[in-house]
């Protein structure tokens, strides 16, 4: 405690008093809190006491303006700083939806509050901005990028910076990775199988333009028993969303989670087929761009008992028959989910040959069909995602015989005038994937790409 005496018959003149007690000043640090007491005693008259500060370092000049009453509390505010409410993507966060919003809910101090004008955000390395909104105490602050400018299955590392209303600074760092599922996808949601015998609904996998398709448009519609689904089991544990078919799959609502994440947006119904039973099938009618198109194929499935199996195949007969006859593409199968509510990704693969995926072409109008296998599975979805042939090495030989140089390839041949580039397409390449070459004396190079 530091004090000062007067005597009861002095008679003072304003007088900035801390010279006296504490002459060097007496720092105080951003953040803290401290306990101030002044104690004055008057005979008469219109005298006064202030407590000042300066900011500047220096000892507060004699007459300064008394310390804001904002700054001063008869008790310690409960909530002094500014704290984080909520991070999206959550730090490490996998699977990310493509037009995920990026930022922070900060909650406003009873002393510190964010300085609006103040915030900056870098996305990889390149400065973007953010919008931010202030609803009462709540301060958001959120990036939305263009979808066409976000890479699936890529890391993203954010920086956001800012300070508050006494200048203190703050700076977050997280990172998170986005879902694989790209842009162009087409996707077959479980619940939606064919209905009156071979009918379907245009647009319901995303269609030829790949618009999303966020569920719901099967709903009570009827299926014919063997033509466009098969019950083995016959069971009807839960009557949900197709509820008029005879006999009735059992499906059980699917909004938790990371279920409904479908890449670039969510879905707003959503379905399993549980309870099933090895043998079960159905079919689904859908539309692909006319543009042949290689695609990656992956089964949504959960268990929480034994590894899940299926199959896919294409349907090659009449589709508003029974007995109809299929062309084989391939197996799904992997280790159980762990539980029935978490689905995971099985792509699909050789049957016998887990190792060996399989790329599958289609284009137009074609009836796939899910077939249940063996061991324990709630079944959620197929994904069609555009294979891009990333990760796999182009294949380039070369053979010489007769003065002809004979170039045999995968992928898409480029050639160039030296080592460093820069390459181009050939165009007598497109379409082939051989090419004869007779040397005219100039050095040319060759390099295959995917």
């Amino acid at each position: 405690r530091t004090y000062t005496d007067v005597e009861d018959d002095e008679s003072i003149d304003s007088k900035n008093w801390s010279t006296e007690l504490f002459p060097d000043g007496f720092e105080l640090q951003a953040g803290e809190f401290y306990y101030v007491e002044a104690i004055m005693q008057e005979g008469g008259g219109g005298d006064n006491l202030a407590v000042a500060w300066n900011t500047t370092g220096t000892v507060p000049a004699n007459g300064s303006n008394p310390i804001p009453g904002h700054f001063l509390w008869s008790n310690l505010p409960t909530v002094p700083d500014i704290a984080v409410e909520n991070q999206f993507p959550a730090d490490g966060a996998t699977l990310a939806p493509l037009n995920s919003s990026i930022g922070l809910d900060i909650r406003n101090g009873d002393v510190f509050t964010v300085d609006t004008g103040s915030v900056s955000m870098m996305l990889n390395g390149e400065e973007v901005t953010p919008d931010v909104t202030v609803n009462g105490t709540l301060v958001t602050i959120a990036y939305t990028p263009a979808l066409e400018s976000v890479m699936p299955d890529s890391s993203y590392e954010v920086v956001l910076d800012l300070m508050d209303n006494e200048g203190n600074s703050y700076s977050w760092t997280w990172s998170y990775t986005t879902h694989f599922l790209a842009l162009g996808t087409r996707f077959i949601e479980a619940e939606d199988w064919n209905y009156d015998g071979g009918q379907w609904i245009e647009g319901a996998n995303g269609g030829p333009t790949g618009q999303p398709y966020t569920g719901g448009a099967y709903a009570d519609l009827v299926g014919v028993h063997g033509v466009d689904y098969n019950e083995v089991g016959l069971q009807a544990d839960s009557n949900l969303y197709r509820t008029t078919d005879d006999p009735n799959s059992s499906l059980g609502d699917y909004m938790n989670g990371n279920n409904p994440n479908r890449g670039s947006f969510i879905l707003e119904t959503n379905y399993k087929i549980g309870w099933t039973n090895e043998g079960d099938w159905y079919n689904y009618t859908r539309d692909f761009p006319e543009e042949p198109t290689e695609y990656e194929v992956y089964a949504h499935l959960s268990s929480g008992g034994d590894d899940p199996n299926g199959s896919l195949a294409l349907v090659t007969s009449d589709t508003s028959q029974p007995d109809q006859t299929i062309e084989e593409l391939g197996a799904f199968s992997g280790a159980a989910s762990g539980d029935w509510g978490t689905a995971i990704f099985y792509k699909l693969h050789e049957v016998g040959n887990p190792d060996t995926p399989v790329i599958v072409t289609l284009s137009g109008v074609n009836t796939i069909r899910y077939t249940v296998g063996a061991g324990a599975q709630d079944f959620e979805a197929l994904m069609f995602v555009p294979y891009t042939g990333e990760g796999e090495a182009p294949m380039l030989e070369a053979s010489y015989a007769d003065g002809v140089l004979t170039l045999t390839w995968e992928g898409t041949l480029q050639s160039a005038d030296s080592l460093e580039g820069a390459f181009s397409d050939v165009p007598e390449a497109a379409g082939v994937n051989t090419l004869e070459v007779t040397p005219d004396g100039m050095m040319q190079f060759y390099r295959a790409v995917r």
